[in-house]
């Protein structure tokens, strides 16, 4: 990492911010069976009942899952694993 003054080149290109937004907080990351594709796993989610969770593919094999209803991640899966 090359210094340009007191800062490195990642300094300069990138600016990071903390934050935390409400709807994330409710939200869980899943990372999904390499056998599986993100459609595949959307229209698993639905023939499964779980509409009520947005997925949003962030890359490699992971999803963010964020419940529609308000509702935390953590109690649908615990509902669901029931």
């Amino acid at each position: 990492m090359e210094k340009v003054g007191k800062k490195s080149f990642v300094d300069i290109v990138i600016t990071t911010h903390q934050q935390s937004l409400p709807w994330m907080e409710n939200s869980t990351i899943g990372q999904f069976n390499a056998e599986l594709d993100y459609d595949q796993l959307e229209e698993e989610f639905v023939k499964g009942g779980m509409e009520m969770v947005k997925l949003r593919y962030i890359g490699d094999r992971l999803a963010m899952l964020t419940p529609r209803e308000g509702e935390s991640m953590e109690a649908l899966i615990k509902l669901n694993k029931e």
